[in-house]
């Protein structure tokens, strides 16, 4: 059973013995200057209770009132456009609500929804619960309760909804259908699912999340059901932040590569023992003997190597060091040593050892002076650092609860006191060991145990008024103290000096936080598959990291080249808002590639705003409309050689606005090997006027539609190429990538050789001997040198290096030579290229034009030069650079000259190797954005080719 489900569960069994803070209602109008919010394509489905369409069958709300969320979808590309958090009411002591129906109403302006809460505080336990959507702006207001019929007890409905929901997930069902007795259930407790208006689709409940009956599911880029987090924990150092999900576990490591360790079975918590060693632990949502407790033995408690395995691209089987028989409440203590309580304390049907015991060479061994009452459960363990005590919760016969500091060697109880709150559920030791905090559903009571009388539990506790419902974790710097809980909207917090409550930190479903070492920063994961930083002095949110994307609250975001490239994520925008914009629409305006790092680097140094480009207004783009673009075939032009069409289509909006059809590209394995037109070069502030002026494609219109014919080389290697295309709309947004299914085969044909060129560029010496140095040459050397030989390649080593003999003529590389080598390798075949070469001294026998089955390595050592605008060149022989000065243009080889030449060049892979200065400059310019976003620069390039 899934967490959402199993904690919802539990709580209501025990009849939500306290009361919650209800969250004040709030909505925000749509405004043209709101910055967009990214909108991850995965989610975690807990199930469909209520849906409605939108008159024109174009949109699809669905909401499930336990995790008081409404998803707006867009059905033709099933994306999801906006995620809306259903509020709480001032008057609500829970936030257990179930829907029982979501209408239109008919206006089209607005979406009512009905439903019941739990609430214990009433003599019928239920209360009525209504909200009205504005589905443009996704405002959300209570509305005066709606009454129905009473068929169950909320208790009874709640119980078998949740029941319903965790068997349509069977994962036989992602293949098998829902079996007849499962749907007798479900139309039993839950409302059916409504047909679009104009009839043609059906939604159906299914496996994680729903199917579409009517439409088959689109290709990439559509939302996703995904499993959550259950917990995470960072490591001592502060250096891994390890997450557990479903059966595996995912280690961030802030200045490496991280992990993901594969489980054999599923796991509930997740606790570092060391720095490198962190334990999985058997945990329920249903912990509870006198409660529904799960029956029998859980699987056994893992010792896991946090630096073994590979980087996390790939999934390991967790490097397991040990394995010791399960315990409930394991919990390390700061020297590495293990306490847990026997299985009676949370389990049925495993005896009744009810001992709190410690791990002694791979053995439990039992803390003897520890003794419980009769009838007595322990409930709680948590961990002083001081490292030689414990603090115990125990459930007495009565149902009280009683507290005891333990003496971690021994069980010696050396201070013990009974609570008057009987609603704790987590606990823990303040950060210097002197006080100890036990959470409930409304408060948080600070027990004080370094205060005369404290230790003997004879001082009054302090309480905070901050509390969660099933609160699962308590987070401290010492100066603040936070609150989690699963089915919270929030975190809330108090200052630990005032008292005060300070305000709380919107995240919906907090697993577990903590803080990174300085503790400025605190982090926190979410059953939403989130992980967020805030600064916890002012309470800012920082940097949120999800599935598809990094993204900050003012809207810097960070796709990875991958979920650009296959569609994952899109942007919800007031000024469209019932269209899921592609994630690629703000890559120019709003992409900081490497933003997690970035983000870490300049909170730590507190200058975030100065490190992260300003977000520029976006009240004039208004274009999302995107051309359409297809390869409709794929022809042998003769060896090793293919003619591509592709068609382009401008795409006319329901208003007549036109997507209009700029700067196509066919890439052939993911590498761009065409361009249309082929700009080779561009001003780095050309306006978008200019960059369209500069990008007409050049092909044969007929209507809005444009055929491109393009030849390429293509590998004889007997591999079936992968072809792909795409385009850009008139405000510079790319299009969906169209990639040929399958691959082209092509006709046999004689295989050519595969060749991989090595050009060594050294350069010591120079007309002006200030700029003369004593390493490139060797430099040249070293590379050709090791580059002697790659399995299944002909190598075809050439050098360009200056020589300086004492009797004889000088050899240079000059601006010339240069691009006559590159030129060669780029196909050109004049002439001129070989007798320059043979001119100046070089050896040019082993240059020729490189093929789709050819590899290319370029090396060049020597001085390099970037001026005021980051514009960067290779420095020849012949440069003319006055001191102090500026390199006069036309003699240097310049980022736009590289740019011409490696566009031209069709091997299959081109490595370029740098040993100058600014070589940083080559692709780190200022208008550099490594993605789609139709550039012109060496930048581009090298991201596209």
């Amino acid at each position: 059973m899934r967490i959402a489900h199993a904690l919802v569960l539990h709580f209501l069994m025990a009849w939500f013995a306290g009361a919650v803070t209800a969250q004040p209602v709030k909505g925000t109008a749509p405004n043209t200057e709101t910055p967009p919010r990214f909108m991850a394509q995965s989610y975690v489905s807990r199930g469909i209770e209520v849906a409605a369409w939108s008159t024109d069958s174009r949109i699809l709300f669905t909401a499930n009132g336990g995790a008081r969320e409404l998803l707006v979808w867009e059905m033709e590309k099933r994306r999801i456009i906006d995620r809306v958090r259903l509020p709480s009411d001032a008057r609500s002591a829970t936030e257990t609500l179930y829907l029982h129906q979501a209408t239109l109403l008919p206006d089209g302006q607005s979406l009512r929804l009905d439903g019941e809460m739990l609430d214990p505080a009433r003599p019928s336990v239920r209360r009525g619960r209504s909200y009205l959507v504005d589905v443009a702006s996704r405002r959300v207001r209570l509305a005066p309760p709606r009454v129905f019929p009473t068929m169950n007890s909320v208790r009874e409905n709640v119980l078998a909804r949740a029941a319903v929901f965790d068997a349509l997930q069977d994962p036989a069902l992602g293949v098998e259908p829902v079996p007849a007795q499962t749907r007798a259930e479900e139309a039993r407790v839950l409302p059916p699912l409504p047909r679009s208006p104009d009839g043609r689709l059906q939604i159906e409940r299914k496996h994680s999340d729903f199917e579409l009956l009517g439409r088959p599911v689109p290709g990439g880029g559509y939302a996703r059901s995904v499993s959550t987090f259950v917990d995470a924990a960072m490591s001592p150092d502060g250096k891994r932040l390890a997450t557990l999900g479903d059966k595996h576990v995912s280690i961030i490591v802030w200045d490496d590569d991280g992990r993901i360790h594969e489980l054999d079975n599923s796991y509930g918590k997740l606790r570092w023992r060391n720095a490198n060693q962190y334990l999985v632990l058997p945990w329920s949502a249903y912990d509870d003997p006198l409660n529904n407790a799960p029956m029998g033995v859980p699987p056994d408690v893992l010792l896991i190597d946090a630096q073994a395995g590979q980087p996390a691209s790939d999934e390991t089987k967790a490097p397991v060091l040990a394995r010791y028989s399960a315990r409930c409440f394991v919990t390390p203590l700061p020297d590495g040593n293990i306490v847990g309580a026997g299985l009676a304390n949370c389990r049925r049907g495993v005896g009744s050892d009810r001992s709190l015991a410690r791990l002694k060479d791979g053995l439990w061994q039992e803390l003897s002076a520890f003794q419980l009452p009769a009838g007595a459960h322990i409930r709680i363990i948590a961990a002083s650092p001081r490292r030689d005590h414990l603090l115990v919760v125990s459930r007495l016969s009565n149902r009280r609860l009683s507290a005891a500091i333990v003496d971690a060697r021994t069980g010696d109880k050396t201070a013990e006191r009974i609570l008057a709150n009987t609603d704790v559920h987590t606990a823990m030791f303040s950060p210097d060991g002197g006080k100890v905090w036990l959470a409930s559903t409304s408060r948080v009571d600070e027990w004080p145990l370094d205060l005369p009388g404290g230790a003997s539990g004879s001082s009054m506790m302090r309480s905070y008024p901050v509390g969660a419902v099933a609160a699962n974790g308590l987070v401290s710097d010492g100066r603040q103290l936070l609150v989690l809980g699963p089915v919270e909207d929030r975190i809330a917090r108090a200052d630990l000096e005032s008292g005060q409550v300070l305000p709380a930190l919107e995240f919906d479903g907090a697993l577990a936080a903590g803080f990174l070492t300085d503790s400025k920063v605190l982090w926190s994961i979410s059953h939403t598959n989130e992980l967020r930083f805030w600064n916890i002095r002012t309470g800012k949110e920082l940097v949120t990291f999800g599935i598809d994307a990094t993204w900050t609250p003012e809207g810097h975001y960070d796709p990875g080249a991958q979920t650009v490239l296959r569609g994952g994520g899109a942007w919800s925008f007031a000024p469209e808002p019932f269209t899921a914009l592609p994630s690629q629409s703000f890559l120019l305006e709003l992409y900081v590639p490497d933003l997690a790092s970035k983000m870490l680097d300049c909170i730590n140094e507190d200058n975030c705003a100065q490190k992260l480009k300003p977000i520029p207004s976006l009240a004039e783009k208004r274009n999302f409309l995107l051309p359409n673009v297809e390869i409709t075939d794929v022809q042998s032009a003769g060896p090793g050689l293919a003619d591509v069409t592709v068609k382009i289509t401008e795409t006319i909006g329901p208003n007549g606005q036109n997507s209009g059809a700029y700067s196509a590209k066919l890439l052939m394995e993911g590498r761009e090997v065409a361009v249309n037109p082929n700009v080779s070069y561009g001003d780095p502030t050309e306006s978008l006027a200019e960059w369209r002026a500069a990008n007409v494609i050049k092909a044969t219109r007929s209507g809005s539609t444009l055929t491109w014919k393009q030849r390429v080389q293509v590998p004889t290697d007997g591999t079936f190429p992968y072809f792909a295309a795409y385009a850009f709309n008139a405000d510079r947004v790319k299009s969906e990538t169209f990639k040929l299914k399958n691959g082209w085969k092509p006709p046999p044909t004689a295989k050519r050789v595969a060749r991989a060129f090595v050009l060594s560029i050294g350069v010591d010496n120079y007309s002006a001997p200030r700029l003369d140095l004593s390493y490139a040459v060797n430099d040249a050397h070293v590379i050709s040198s090791t580059l002697g030989a790659i399995p299944g390649f002909r190598m075809m080593r050439t050098k360009l290096i200056t020589k300086r003999p004492p009797n004889g003529q000088a050899v240079q590389v000059s601006r010339d030579d240069i691009l006559a080598a590159l030129s060669i390798l780029a196909g050109d075949a004049s002439p001129r290229h070989r007798i320059q070469l043979q001119k100046s001294g070089h050896d040019h026998s082993k240059l020729a034009a490189a093929t789709a089955d050819d590899i290319v390595f370029i090396s060049f050592s020597g001085h390099g030069f970037a001026d005021k605008k980051g514009n960067f060149s290779l420095i020849p022989t012949d440069v003319q650079w006055p001191t102090g000065g500026d390199t006069v243009a036309g003699s240097t080889v310049s980022t736009a000259d590289l740019t011409v030449v490696l566009r031209a060049m069709t091997a299959r892979n081109i490595a370029m190797i740098i040993d100058a200065c600014y070589a940083g400059a080559i692709v780190g310019t200022t208008d550099f954005t490594p993605g789609p976003v139709g550039g012109h620069g060496l930048g581009q390039l090298a991201y596209d080719k």
